[in-house]
């Protein structure tokens, strides 16, 4: 993620009143520890390491709202930062972003 991305991002959610969260993982976890059980294979063997932000949406369609918006507002973050959204297994809707720096 660029400097720039992650001015536009903090931007977006603040004007939108997002309700977020910031973490760091200095050593790698797994998926599930860090961000809770979904409901998807893909995640069993993901690890995470570094920072994140985590966006708790209040509803499915705030999830996309934010979502997209996020895709929209800050052109080209998909191809330099991860971005996941979901619900876990307790039902709290979440959006995952890394935050590291493009190189």
């Amino acid at each position: 993620m660029t400097y720039n991305q992650l001015f536009k991002l903090a931007d977006f959610l603040s004007a939108n009143e997002a309700v977020t969260t910031y973490i760091e993982f200095e050593e790698e976890t797994s998926f599930k520890e860090a961000f809770g059980d979904f409901p998807f294979a893909m995640f069993d063997e993901a690890k995470a390491k570094g920072l994140y932000i985590v966006v708790f949406p209040e509803s499915s369609v705030d999830r996309e709202y934010l979502y997209n918006g996020i895709l929209d507002y800050c052109k080209d973050i998909q191809y330099t930062s991860s971005i996941f959204m979901g619900i876990d297994k307790d039902g709290i809707d979440k959006i995952i972003i890394g935050v590291d720096e493009t190189k």
